[in-house]
């Protein structure tokens, strides 16, 4: 490919078939990789590489992804903004549902249910300051979905539609 022919970006030149396995390839693999290693993978020289990487970083926008880079790392991840919050709570709750809550996951959630179902006399358990990363990984995925929230403590707590769901009894109606 000359380098004329790397610089025409139209739908059927090889740049764009580069940007395609480019992002294909990050997709895939889901995290940061160094550019080096993407193109040793793929047999891409660094110019052809840097290219493609140009190109896609142009185009993803429009499937609400974005190059993220982070020094000589590259990956593909969701833009921030491009879905509103409804919408994304919405979309992390199906996934939710579609995959199922992991170990630590419904650990967290069955936490949050003792608490709403039974509090405790004192403080409702350790504050997420105290968690392990796994934990506050974990915690976030509910959170964002709108199944865990926060309580006025910072302990975690059942989200009122996911408490509404699960019959727990609204205590403030009760009182």
């Amino acid at each position: 490919m000359t380098d004329a022919g790397a610089a025409d970006a139209g739908p059927g030149s090889g740049i764009a078939e580069d940007a395609r396995r480019v992002g294909a390839a990050l997709h895939a693999l889901g995290v940061l990789v160094s550019v080096e290693a993407l193109a040793d993978v793929l047999s891409f020289d660094a110019t052809r590489l840097d290219a493609a990487l140009q190109l896609l970083a142009q185009t993803a926008p429009a499937a609400g992804l974005r190059v993220h880079r982070l020094q000589n790392r590259v990956s593909l991840v969701r833009a921030a903004d491009a879905l509103p919050g409804d919408d994304l709570a919405a979309v992390m709750r199906y996934d939710a549902a579609r995959t199922g809550l992991n170990t630590t996951q419904a650990r967290l959630v069955h936490a949050a249910l003792t608490r709403a179902v039974q509090p405790a006399s004192r403080r409702g358990g350790p504050h997420m300051l105290a968690k392990s990363n796994p934990d506050k990984v974990a915690a976030a995925a509910l959170i964002g979905a709108r199944i865990l929230t926060t309580d006025d403590v910072g302990d975690l707590a059942l989200h009122p539609d996911a408490a509404l769901s699960l019959l727990v009894p609204n205590r403030e109606a009760t009182q």
